[in-house]
């Protein structure tokens, strides 16, 4: 899997066409002082890595 972050735009733009792209949104919110700000994130990489194994 490649990561859209580590990616240069001309990467992108080559593999656009060929490749599946999952876009994760995840919130960034509160959930109490035990968590942090980032945790929704993680959570949606998460599904979005489970679900890379899937397809």
């Amino acid at each position: 899997m490649t990561l859209m972050a580590n990616m240069t735009w001309y990467e992108f733009n080559d593999k656009k066409d060929e490749d599946v792209v999952i876009l994760p949104i995840g919130s960034v919110e509160q959930h109490g002082p035990h968590l942090p700000f980032i945790y929704g994130y993680y959570n949606i990489r998460r599904i979005c890595r489970t679900f890379r194994g899937a397809y």
